[in-house]
């Protein structure tokens, strides 16, 4: 499951915390795969999340982080590809 929050917008990253407890009280013990996609990184004069604070809320979740961005294309392909890998696409 993806998890995206915008990184200018500490309201959306405090939200995830939300959406992984349901999703945990949904899924099967251990059958769960997470990841924590930070959007809009091209926008750093905006930033309101670093990215160590989101890096270390993945490893908290047991999940992989990405940066990405619409804007500039950053991040898009490697968080498919590795998305893909990860559910053995």
């Amino acid at each position: 499951m993806c998890l995206v929050y915008d990184s200018t917008s500490s309201e959306s990253f405090d939200g995830l915390q939300y959406w992984v407890d349901e999703l945990q009280q949904q899924a099967n013990a251990g059958t769960l795969v997470l990841c924590v996609i930070a959007s809009k990184v091209d926008d750093t004069e905006h930033e309101e999340v670093s990215i160590k604070t989101a890096t270390e809320y993945a490893k908290k979740i047991n999940a992989q982080i990405y940066q990405t961005s619409s804007k500039d294309g950053t991040g898009i392909q490697k968080l498919f590809e590795s998305v893909s890998d990860r559910l053995h696409l």
